[in-house]
């Protein structure tokens, strides 16, 4: 088998043989290196086959798990000692990892990272998290990790469509992609910033055709790959979204009108024509628990919109013919009654706003967003954490709560 040199470091010791797998939009940029490298390279459909040739004693520092293969009494250690007494590089078969990922992490471990692509796909993310997770390297990859979650969390023509554009299966699976690559780097602003955008328009149901035929949803197949608990947070803040959507909705009809049962028809037309303006707009609902053609982050781009109208009771008062007893419409609420449901999407837009600023993080407003909230509560890296490092209501002390598990931790083993 031949395999298509990269060089990282032209000193290096190892060559780390790798095959290309799967699909991602990293392949264009390593067959365009291996053209810089060998004019005659030809990309054909079946799978790459490349060597990388780096240094064994970068990744010795830079992951504890290439340091006791390469450093230790492993058969790939002693081997290596024997190549260098040669002169030779070692090489190592990695077959079961991505030569795109593998790439690009050992750029970044070597520091080489003067032509890294500044935007990758939801796919190539994940790879590269999974990869840096199985050689306990993801610290490494925080700042780089920042930049190439910038156009997840900014509005843009990439990710953020138009109202025109509803997002796609295709959309939302890169942003649980990013959502895991930010869970995985352990980047809370970041994750509670992708996480919120995941609310805003990640509908919970798709065809049963996305990735599994048992599953029919995203939040189902990302719950075993992220993190059950980070998927129960989007879903619960979700629902509260939901909720409270409906809430204002509804606040209309449960106001205290004078002229619903009177021979006046002031009440029932100005309910009639609101109700009327919220279909029309598709985003009155049938049933807050059933999924909706439109994410809760369409509807209130909608209702921010000027296209609803101003539905006022004084609108729909009666003719007051000279002489006749004044007629409680008079009485009736002067505000539009889009107002309850305007006055909760504009703090929904606010917090959206949040996201895209880079001065400030985006605060989740409870811990079902929070990183350091969600790893603590499954057992995570982030027990060691006093504190959260993004701020919202109901922050725990997760210095206590860790000493209160670990009494009860205790309390167990001794009964």
């Amino acid at each position: 088998m031949s395999f298509q040199e990269l060089v990282i470091d032209p000193d290096g010791d190892v060559c780390l043989r790798v095959r290309e797998r799967g699909c991602c939009c990293l392949i264009d940029h390593l067959e365009e290196v291996a053209r810089l490298k060998d004019p005659n390279f030809e990309a054909d459909d079946d799978p790459r086959s490349f060597s990388i040739l780096v240094s064994s004693k970068v990744l010795s520092v830079a992951s504890p798990v290439f340091k006791a293969m390469l450093c230790g009494n492993f058969k790939e250690g002693l081997e290596l000692s024997q190549s260098k007494a040669l002169s030779v590089a070692y090489p190592l078969e990695l077959p079961e990892d991505s030569a795109k990922s593998l790439y690009l992490l050992c750029k970044i471990l070597h520091s080489n990272v003067a032509d890294l692509p500044e935007q990758l796909d939801g796919c190539c993310l994940m790879f590269i998290a999974r990869l840096a997770d199985k050689f306990q390297c993801a610290p490494t990859l925080k700042y780089t990790g920042t930049l190439w979650l910038r156009d997840f969390l900014v509005p843009s023509h990439r990710f953020y469509p138009g109202d025109a554009v509803p997002w796609v299966g295709k959309i939302i699976k890169q942003f649980w992609e990013a959502l895991f690559f930010a869970y995985t780097i352990d980047l809370p602003a970041e994750y509670s910033a992708i996480a919120w955008a995941l609310v805003l328009y990640g509908e919970p149901q798709y065809p049963k055709t996305f990735a599994d035929s048992e599953l029919d949803s995203f939040d189902a197949y990302y719950g075993r790959v992220v993190c059950e608990k980070a998927v129960e947070g989007i879903f619960d803040e979700r629902m509260r979204c939901r909720q409270a959507l409906y809430e204002a909705m509804m606040a209309p009809l449960s106001s205290p009108w004078h002229t619903m049962t009177s021979h006046c028809m002031c009440a029932a037309k100005t309910v009639g024509v609101y109700v009327e303006a919220l279909k029309k707009a598709d985003v009155w609902p049938s049933d807050i628990t059933e999924p909706r053609k439109m994410s809760i982050g369409s509807i209130f781009k909608v209702c921010n919109s000027k296209s609803l109208p101003s539905i006022k009771p004084s609108s729909y008062h009666c003719k007051r013919q000279s002489g006749a007893p004044t007629c409680p419409c008079r009485s009736e609420p002067r505000d539009s009654l889009m107002r309850p449901l305007q006055l909760l999407c504009h703090e929904l837009a606010w917090r959206q706003h949040r996201v895209a600023d880079y001065n400030h993080a985006f605060k989740p407003k409870n811990g079902d967003l929070c990183l350091d909230c969600i790893k603590f509560a499954s057992g995570g890296q982030n027990k060691r954490r006093k504190k959260c490092r993004i701020d919202h209501d109901g922050m725990p002390d997760l210095k206590q709560d860790k000493a209160a598990t670990t009494k009860q931790d205790e309390a167990a083993t001794t009964q």
